[in-house]
């Protein structure tokens, strides 16, 4: 049995009777086949396994981010700065009860003082001169 160059085919030659020669070649090959047939098998199989490893990785750092998640979550809320159920948080709403109760005109203020300021700015950056 002699290989071709840079290929996986092999050159075997018999002298015997050609019906030997031919079982011969029959048990080579299937032999041949079963031998790639487990290495692709545990090929697959190490794949397999690597990527269970991946995802039991995967999970236990999302279970971990989850439970970091709601530890925030819990202090947050016993510093009344929201809730988990709810968007607006309890201090936000406390002051704008406070608002309404000390000045009714308040409220408006606040909220229009952030288009001022906003608007205000922008007429300032088309006033400058260019810089030239």
């Amino acid at each position: 049995m002699a290989p071709f160059p840079r290929t996986y085919l092999r050159r075997l030659s018999a002298t015997s009777k050609p019906e030997d020669a031919q079982i011969i070649v029959q048990e080579i090959c299937e032999k041949h086949l079963q031998d790639q047939q487990r290495r692709a098998e545990a090929r697959t199989s190490q794949r397999s396994n690597d990527l269970r490893g991946l995802k039991a990785q995967h999970e236990q750092r999302l279970n971990d981010l989850n439970g970091e998640i709601n530890i925030l979550r819990e202090r947050l809320a016993a510093m009344g700065g929201g809730d988990s159920d709810y968007r607006v948080s309890t201090k936000d709403v406390e002051l704008q009860e406070l608002l309404k109760v000390q000045a009714p005109d308040a409220t408006a203020n606040v909220q229009s003082a952030g288009r001022i300021v906003h608007s205000s700015a922008a007429g300032k950056r088309r006033s400058e001169p260019a810089a030239g």
